[in-house]
């Protein structure tokens, strides 16, 4: 959904009037909060990637492994290389975007670190 309103709270927190696709709204306390990222700065770039994320929320599984190109080979290899960092002591953690850098070798897209 998108954030309509934010009321924060004298504790630090913050709860967010959030409108889903449906136009119904939510209010959502921070710490229930998922995904985020930051708006393209017009209003309709920000429309047209709300309207991918929602249809990708409808997309089956099959589809989305289409389209970022990654089937279930792939991503137990990707594992499989996380997991060696791990022993080897270092510190990193598998992102969306390390992930899709490690499979595909470019810098993942807004839809690709969300799918």
């Amino acid at each position: 959904g998108t954030i309509d309103t934010v009321e924060h709270k004298s504790s630090g927190s913050a709860r967010y009037q959030v409108i889903d696709s449906d136009g119904k709204k939510f209010n959502v306390p921070d710490k229930d909060i998922r995904y985020s990222m930051s708006c393209p700065n017009s209003p309709g770039q920000a429309s047209k990637l709300y309207d991918e994320f929602c249809q990708a929320q409808d997309t089956p599984v099959q589809s989305i492994q289409d389209a970022i190109d990654v089937t279930p080979d792939l991503l137990e290899m990707a594992w499989e290389e996380a997991a060696i960092e791990d022993e080897e002591g270092s510190t990193s953690t598998m992102t969306p975007a390390s992930f899709i850098e490690l499979v595909h070798a470019h810098a993942a897209t807004s839809m690709e670190k969300y799918l």
